[in-house]
């Protein structure tokens, strides 16, 4: 029962012994009912507590799906325990099985995410719900695009190529607690292979959202030099199943979006 249930039992309560010993007069309206009364108020003060709204962390549409969705805050009171550690996996590769050294983005015993810093380095988000986020993980003995756990992010703008073509390449993990931050830079020289000056900096923050649960935030920013229109890929977002070769695996034909900034859509086949 809410607090509002448990209001309405005592006030009834209260009222039944007011009727049975208001003949009496023992000190019912001096003592009983100023007691009775202030318990309901602190009682309903509570439940307008319990239901607060928890602020919202963004704007725009995201404030306006919440609202219109009605999502209760669900998380507002949970407290994670961010942190990154590297695990060992087995897997198997063209020439056979082997070993590989991952790094897990985990909540407390919790897996959230893995990293994968190689030569295309990328986020795979799988958990999103901290009351149910897995504590151990099956991992496929071939990890790539179609085997994807969850949803994969690049973590460093691919410029001129389809991976890290940086002269420097820096990564660091910043944080833990309430917030794990994950930066990912690359920089080029002017004396470099590619002959100009630019900087490429990626920030993926790991958060607990008190209306959607596990989230993360993306900041990422490139400078360069370079006027020519060359090839850039800023940053790729890549949902499970996307790309999936197996059409009884396959569980998405198209992928629609709608641009920012406007109300139409756009889409694409899958494969």
């Amino acid at each position: 029962m809410d607090y509002v249930t448990y209001s309405f039992i005592l006030f009834c309560v209260l009222f039944l012994l007011c009727n049975m010993q208001l003949r009496r007069r023992l000190l019912v309206d001096s003592i009983l009912l100023p007691v009775g009364s202030l318990f309901i108020l602190l009682l309903s003060l509570m439940s307008c507590n319990d239901k607060a709204e928890a602020p919202l962390a963004y704007d725009g549409s995201y404030a306006r799906l919440i609202k219109e969705a009605e999502v209760p805050p669900k998380f507002s009171a949970y407290r994670p325990d961010f942190h990154a550690e590297e695990k060992v996996f087995d897997f198997i590769g063209k020439e056979g099985p082997y070993l590989d050294t991952i790094w897990v983005i985990m909540d407390g015993d919790k897996y959230v995410a893995l990293y994968f810093a190689q030569n295309k380095p990328y986020l795979d988000v799988f958990a999103a719900n901290p009351d149910v986020a897995p504590t151990t993980l099956e991992m496929p003995v071939r990890h790539h695009n179609a085997t994807l756990l969850g949803t994969r992010l690049t973590t460093s703008a691919w410029y001129d190529q389809w991976a890290l073509s940086g002269d420097q390449h820096y990564r660091s993990f910043e944080g833990g607690g309430d917030s794990l931050m994950l930066v990912e830079t690359q920089q080029w020289d002017q004396a470099g292979h590619y002959q100009r000056e630019a900087i490429s900096s990626h920030q993926f923050t790991f958060k607990v959202d008190p209306y959607l649960g596990y989230v993360v935030e993306a900041n990422c920013q490139l400078q360069t030099n370079d006027s020519t229109k060359k090839q850039i890929e800023f940053m790729n977002f890549m949902p499970r199943d996307a790309v999936n070769p197996w059409p009884d695996r396959q569980l998405y034909s198209h992928t629609v979006f709608t641009p920012a900034g406007d109300s139409t859509y756009m889409t694409y086949a899958n494969n």
